[in-house]
Order: C-alpha cells, then sequence, then structure tokens
C-alpha cells in the first residue's frame, strides 16, 4: 500500500515538474517572482508572481534562527512562519547548515512524511483488525496533494500527531510526549489534538501523563515564542492568530472565494473540506457508541457507513450499495434499529487498547464492557 502511494505521486511529481517546469523538482515549492528570497534560492525556477507557503518555510529551512536579516524579510509574517519551524529545523540539521542543501532536504521532508503519514495510518487500520487499503483514500487528499505539489509541511505536523497518538495508544508515553511537541512546533494548532490526549489521560487518572502532554509542547512552543520575540523584535507583531472563536472568520473569507464573479476554487474546496469535517464531528458526536473500536472490529466499515449514509438523507441509496456488496444482513440490521446495537459508549476507542479494546476479556472490565460484549 505505502509503494502504492509511492509510486502515484512519484508519478504526479515527476510529470507535473516536467511538464511545467522543464524537469527541476525545486520549482514545486512554488517560489514567487515579486517575493524577495534568501541568496540561496538564486537557481530556484519561479511559479507565478507571488507563490505558495512552500516558499517561506523553504526559505526558514536556510536559516531556521534567523540570523541572517535576509530570512525574515523573506517571509510575510515573521513570527507566524517562524511559529512553524519543525520541519524547516529539521532540514537545516539535515542539509548540515548548507543552505542550498537545506532547499532540497525541506522539499524531501514534506514528501516524505505526507507517505509516512499514510503509512502509519495503513499500519494502525491493520493493528485494529481492518484492511490497510482503506489508506488509500487519504492518498489523493488536499492535504497531502499540497504537500507533494506545493512543498507544504502540515503532513507532517499531521504524521508527528498520528505518531503521537498511535504511542500513547500503547502506552509510551515519554515518546508519545516528544512527538506531540514536534507536532505542536510543525502547526500550532496541533496543540488542540495534545489537549485531547490530556483529557483522556485526565480521564483514566494517569495524571503524571496528563500533566506532561499539557505541559510540555506548551513550554516548547512558549519557549520558542519567546526567542522569536527576542530576534525578530517589532517584525514579532506582524503574525497571525490561528485560535479564535468557530467560523468568525467566514464573513470574512467568503468575498475571497467569489472574486468579480469567479470562484477562487482552492478556497472553495478548503472551505468544502471544513464543512465535511464538521458535518463528521456532527455525525459522530449525534452517535459516539456507533463509532466504538470493537464493534467496528466484529463488523467492518459497511454498515456504519450505511448508517452515515441513512443520517444523512441517503438511506435507500446505502441500502442499495449494501445489497450490492452481498452484506445483506447488516443492511437488515442497520435498517431495523434505529439506535443501533449496544456497544461501547467510549468516544476515544482507538486509544483503548490497554483497556477494553484487546479481546473479551479486557472488555468487561470497563464500564462499558458488558454493553461491548452483549453487542
Amino acid at each position: 500500500m505505502a509503494l502504492v502511494a509511492t509510486l502515484f505521486w512519484a508519478l504526479v511529481v515527476t510529470f507535473t515538474a516536467n511538464f511545467r517546469y522543464g524537469g527541476d523538482v525545486r520549482a514545486l515549492l512554488c517560489v514567487g517572482e515579486e517575493t524577495h528570497h534568501p541568496a540561496a534560492f538564486g537557481t530556484v525556477p519561479t511559479a507565478g508572481p507571488w507563490g505558495y507557503d512552500g516558499q517561506q518555510y523553504a526559505a526558514l529551512a536556510t536559516d531556521p534562527f534567523l540570523r541572517d536579516l535576509a530570512t525574515s524579510e523573506s517571509l510575510d509574517a515573521p513570527s507566524y512562519r517562524a511559529t512553524r519551524i519543525m520541519v524547516p529545523l529539521l532540514a537545516w540539521l539535515l542539509a548540515l547548515g548548507n543552505s542550498g542543501a537545506a532547499i532540497v532536504a525541506y522539499q524531501l521532508l514534506c514528501w516524505g512524511f505526507g507517505l509516512a503519514a499514510i503509512f502509519l495510518v495503513a499500519r494502525w487500520l491493520a493493528a485494529e483488525d481492518f484492511s490497510p487499503w482503506w489508506a488509500l483514500l487519504l492518498v489523493t487528499s488536499a492535504g497531502l496533494a499540497a504537500a507533494m505539489i506545493r512543498s507544504t509541511p502540515d503532513t507532517a505536523a499531521l504524521f508527528f500527531m498520528l505518531a503521537a497518538l498511535w504511542l500513547y495508544a500503547r502506552r509510551r508515553y515519554p515518546v508519545a510526549v516528544v512527538l506531540a511537541s514536534a507536532a505542536v512546533l510543525a502547526r500550532e494548532t496541533s496543540y488542540l489534538v495534545v489537549l485531547a490526549i490530556a483529557l483522556d489521560a485526565l480521564r483514566r487518572r494517569r495524571f503524571a501523563s496528563a500533566a506532561a502532554f499539557a505541559s510540555v509542547p506548551l513550554i516548547m512552543v512558549v519557549a520558542w515564542q519567546l526567542y522569536l520575540r527576542s530576534v525578530l523584535g517589532a517584525a514579532f507583531e506582524t503574525g497571525t492568530d490561528n485560535f479564535s472563536l468557530p467560523f468568525i472568520w467566514l464573513p470574512e473569507k467568503l468575498p475571497t472565494v467569489f472574486v468579480g464573479g469567479h470562484i477562487w476554487w482552492m478556497e472553495f474546496l478548503g472551505l468544502c473540506a471544513v464543512a465535511a469535517t464538521v458535518l463528521a464531528m456532527v455525525v459522530v458526536a449525534t452517535k459516539p457508541s456507533s463509532w466504538a473500536a470493537p464493534w467496528l472490529r466484529r463488523h467492518g466499515p459497511l454498515p456504519l457507513v450505511h448508517r452515515l449514509l441513512r443520517d444523512l438523507g441517503l438511506r435507500a441509496g446505502a441500502r442499495r450499495a449494501a445489497l450490492s456488496s452481498g452484506a445483506h444482513r447488516w443492511t437488515a440490521e442497520c435498517s431495523v434499529s434505529q439506535v443501533g446495537p449496544p456497544l461501547c459508549a467510549d468516544p476515544l476507542p482507538a486509544l483503548r487498547r490497554g483497556d477494553d479494546t484487546r479481546g473479551g476479556a479486557r472488555r468487561a472490565r470497563g464500564p462499558h464492557g458488558a454493553g461491548g460484549a452483549a453487542g
């Protein structure tokens, strides 16, 4: 599966680089013609007047500690861009401080972490008794596409966060805290997921783990912010605040999607992705027990997909899809039950490998064990 994903994106990257930029894959950094860049960008092909976000972090990879004034001048919002220092710093370390090599290393890391996230999802699916091929659904996701053809570091943050969750589920807490810190330094909004882990540890009375997850990544970010403030001075105030009340940005965003009677498709698709994510959260929140891992492991994902489609008002279509695949029993089960079978009501089932999700004996221990066994 990982090989399929790698081959697919290798072909896409090669085709894009050859078709649009004469074969120089560095052009996928999307460097703007009108923007200022460090000297190491001298031979990198440009892609349009303003470029894209990847050029900002590639510039950081040449000088992650902002010791050269030209580096901060290359950033549209120095403190905001430099907050996401993890991938540029790793690239600089891999290149041993060589600016030209750091640009290439940064690009390779964006690609590598994106593919590694797919591999980790596949392995996690296999560990939960699902087919790892379900991970192929992520191969053409917008986030991975941006990492591959626009060299953005977002999938690196996703990989670090998934790895932290994976290790937390296996009670390897110290390494999980390190990876969670890396995720937050790669993208500050990852701290929301870290807080969810801390709350789960607190609920299980693992107070030391909860304190570590809540504090260590935060301390790392605060320490780095203090360093940036000391280096950037007044330029530190030109950052962008990513934490605010949900959806207050929507009135300002909509005019940028529909400009001059035309649709800016990148922004439009981004809004669609946000809407789909919120809808998925609402569906899961209304029936959290339906998403419990023990039931999924016994029955497979098909009846759950049917239930999701039914909740969205597509019940008839889901029944036809289930019947066409030969899953008559599961269709009947989902059709007659409006509340679903008795399931484990834990809202974080994937993190319960050490408690009640591995075998009948362990399931019987927890407060929801009887329901899980009865289902």
